[in-house]
């Protein structure tokens, strides 16, 4: 949950581009006639019924920005279900034999999965989990001195980042035969713009990023820029 305040909220679909790909995958499975009927329910719903709803769930979007709108019932569809979790949500669940055989005992394997459980919400609640973060360069973000610039990023940018630590957008070229880098410190947050002429390839561009990324390391550890 660390990264919740910055997902990108899901946009309402419009009704009718809802519609439109019901009835293209509905062609393929209806003959002529039960696909002539299925067209003249779905553009009734459109204009009636449908509609009305589709104006209700703009509505209630709007009034819950904090998240998106397939959220609640999601996860209402999943949490209030009591359902069998095998086949109904996953289809099967495998577990390793513990290696003590005492402990292998069905109602002391139960118990023990119910109280790792409760451990591990505690935790979560608790806020001493840290999110899993897949580094495509753990050489250079998965370092203490990266982990102290990317504290200062507001969370609610990290989704739009290329990295927890800079924000790349597109400008107007510096010099016309290479890139233009530049950041700013902050109070909280560090910002990293990155302008390239639009012949340079994206190798490069990320060659350049990089290059930033560690200037501005030098720069917070008080280290001659190179």
């Amino acid at each position: 949950m660390h990264y919740q305040r910055s997902l990108p909220r899901l946009p309402v679909p419009k009704l009718e581009d809802t519609i439109k790909r019901y009835l293209a995958a509905q062609r393929l499975l209806l003959n002529d006639e039960q696909y002539r009927n299925t067209e003249k329910l779905a553009h009734n719903f459109q204009s009636g019924v449908g509609k009305e709803l589709h104006n209700d769930l703009v509505a209630q979007d709007m009034k819950n920005k904090h998240t998106s709108y397939i959220s609640a019932p999601w996860f209402d569809m999943y949490l209030s279900a009591r359902d069998p979790v095998v086949l109904n949500f996953n289809p099967f669940m495998s577990f390793n034999a513990d290696p003590k055989p005492e402990y292998n005992d069905q109602l002391l394997r139960a118990t023990n999965m119910v109280a790792s459980a409760v451990r591990f919400m505690k935790t979560l609640r608790g806020g001493f989990l840290e999110p899993e973060v897949f580094h495509l360069n753990p050489a250079k973000s998965d370092t203490e001195s990266f982990k102290k610039i990317i504290r200062w990023v507001p969370a609610a940018l990290s989704c739009t980042l290329t990295s927890p630590a800079v924000s790349v957008g597109g400008f107007a070229p510096v010099v016309p035969d290479g890139f233009g880098v530049g950041y700013g410190v902050h109070d909280e947050w560090i910002g990293c713009n990155v302008s390239s002429y639009p012949a340079r390839n994206v190798h490069e561009f990320l060659q350049c990023v990089h290059k930033s990324l560690e200037d501005i390391f030098h720069v917070c550890e008080g280290k001659p820029i190179s």
